[in-house]
């Protein structure tokens, strides 16, 4: 994904990706994250047997199948439910579901603003 930019996905979602002068504060469906503690380019993919991510507050890590249990998140859509990479595999962001453990708190310096639009289909 590149930055600025935006990622069409095959349901008619969108990612939009764009620079930020600092970090703002974000909902369910956008996150901000410092840059400079994201290795680029970004990715958006769905999940992957084995995947796991971390959150603050969260003492080590947490499988996403069990994120999406605890969510009680229809098996059919775990498969396409969007995520959000950064180039080392570390999911910045299970989209509307839970962001990773960046230091969002910092509003200091430039940040990437990612933005989810859920599609008509």
């Amino acid at each position: 994904m590149t930055i600025p930019g935006k990622v069409a996905l095959p349901d008619g979602s969108t990612i939009t990706a764009n620079f930020a002068e600092h970090n703002t504060e974000a909902d369910d469906f956008s996150h901000s994250i410092p840059a400079e503690q994201v290795t680029l380019p970004l990715h958006i993919r769905t999940r992957r047997p084995g995947d796991r991510m971390s959150w603050k507050g969260l003492n080590g890590s947490k499988k996403l199948k069990d994120i999406f249990i605890d969510a009680k998140i229809p098996l059919s859509e775990r498969e396409t439910w969007p995520l959000v990479t950064d180039a080392q595999e570390e999911i910045l962001w299970l989209v509307g579901l839970k962001k990773g453990q960046a230091n969002t708190q910092q509003k200091q310096g430039p940040a990437i603003r990612l933005y989810f639009e859920k599609g008509n289909i």
